[in-house]
């Protein structure tokens, strides 16, 4: 018996199958906007990565410079080319000199009962406190820098050393030193050499000690090397070379 087939069956079988299909073409479609989605998405988070790595980067960089802005105090002075001076503002940047530096500059000088030692650029006035308190002499310490001043007059306050130590703010080149006769000073070599007609009025046997750098022309009596630096003497009237 030959089977018969009906026309309505094959319409609606053609309208299944083209059902199926649009279902695929629907879900092929949902499938590639998903992809090209979540490409742009991953693009996106790249840009915005690379984005927030470049502003760390800045950041950083300028953390850096700061850091290297705020540490040159701590750096070891050197020689250089003189510049103009400015005048109420500091020739070269407070630099602080290690303990045993102190107290070897000190033990150098052979400070007596009856002293005047004199810090040329104080800073926070360590020097001029070390020689108080060893030698319980009067000790005055000279600083141009304001915010310094007050430091090194807040140190004196905490070691309660008021009766034996005075911060003068002033220029080292201007403020009256004549009553020294133990100078001590780190400074720069042509600083140190501006100084030498001032330094040179003083009582005779006066004692000069310098942190690092000579002075041109005056034959030191004694160099020391204490913790990589050298240490200088002289003794009024100095010697020339």
């Amino acid at each position: 018996m030959v089977g018969t087939c009906d026309p309505n069956s094959r319409v609606q079988s053609s309208y299944q199958i083209k059902e199926v299909f649009a279902s695929r073409d629907e879900e092929f479609s949902r499938r590639s906007d998903y992809k090209n989605g979540k490409k742009f998405a991953l693009n996106e988070l790249r840009l915005l990565n690379m984005l927030i790595r470049c502003r760390l980067l800045r950041g950083l960089a300028a953390l850096l410079l700061c850091l290297s802005s705020c540490a040159r105090t701590e750096e070891p002075l050197t020689s250089s080319t003189p510049r103009p001076r400015e005048p109420g503002k500091p020739d070269v940047g407070f630099v602080t000199t290690h303990e045993r530096i102190v107290d070897r500059m000190l033990e150098l000088a052979e400070i007596q009962p009856d002293d005047v030692v004199y810090d040329l650029g104080c800073g926070d006035g360590r020097i001029v406190l070390a020689a108080a308190k060893q030698y319980g002499v009067r000790a005055v310490g000279i600083e141009i820098d304001p915010k310094l001043v007050e430091l090194a007059r807040e140190n004196v306050r905490k070691e309660k050393l008021e009766d034996k130590v005075t911060i003068r703010q002033g220029d080292i080149f201007e403020e009256d030193f004549s009553d020294a006769t133990v100078v001590t000073m780190y400074l720069l070599p042509e600083l140190n050499e501006k100084l030498m007609p001032k330094l040179a009025e003083l009582p005779r046997g006066s004692r000069i000690v310098s942190h690092s750098f000579a002075m041109k022309g005056a034959k030191p009596e004694t160099v020391e090397t204490v913790l990589g630096k050298k240490i200088y003497l002289w003794r009024v009237p100095w010697r020339k070379e």
